[in-house]
C-alpha cells in the first residue's frame, strides 16, 4: 500500500469521524448511556490500597452491583456526614447498622475459629 493511499484512507476516516460528531441533537441518548457532564463533583482523590484491600472493596461492590468508586465515595460521604453531625438521621442510622453488621460478621467468624480450635483440642 503506497503512502498516498494510506494518507487518503486516514483522511477519509477522519472525515467520517468528524461528520459523525457534527449535529446529533436529533438522536436520542440510548437508555444504557449515562450522561455525567456537569456533575458538581470535579475533584479526584487518589487512594493507595494494597491488593487485599482493593479486592475487598471489589467484592463489596460486586455484591452490591455497584462500581468500586461508588462504594468508596458512599463510605467517604457517610464519614463526612457522621463527623459533621449534619447528615440526616437516616444516614447515621444506616452507618450504625452497617457497623453492627460488620461486627456481627466478625464475631461469627471468630466463633467459628474458636469452635474449630476447641474441637481440635477435644480430639
Amino acid at each position: 500500500m503506497s503512502k498516498k493511499s494510506l494518507e487518503d484512507r486516514l483522511a477519509e476516516i477522519g472525515d467520517e469521524a468528524e461528520a459523525g460528531e457534527e449535529d446529533q441533537t436529533d438522536r436520542p441518548i440510548p437508555s444504557h448511556v449515562k450522561v455525567t457532564r456537569g456533575n458538581p463533583r470535579t475533584k479526584v482523590l487518589q487512594v493507595r490500597l494494597n491488593e487485599d484491600e482493593y479486592a475487598a472493596i471489589e467484592r463489596i461492590a460486586a455484591r452490591r452491583e455497584l462500581p468500586v468508586s461508588t462504594v468508596a465515595r458512599e463510605r467517604l460521604l457517610t464519614l463526612i456526614a457522621e463527623e459533621s453531625g449534619e447528615g440526616p438521621p437516616l444516614v447515621a442510622l444506616l452507618a450504625a447498622t452497617d457497623r453492627l453488621k460488620h461486627l456481627a460478621s466478625d464475631l461469627r467468624a471468630n466463633l467459628v475459629r474458636y469452635d474449630s480450635a476447641q474441637a481440635r483440642r477435644d480430639i
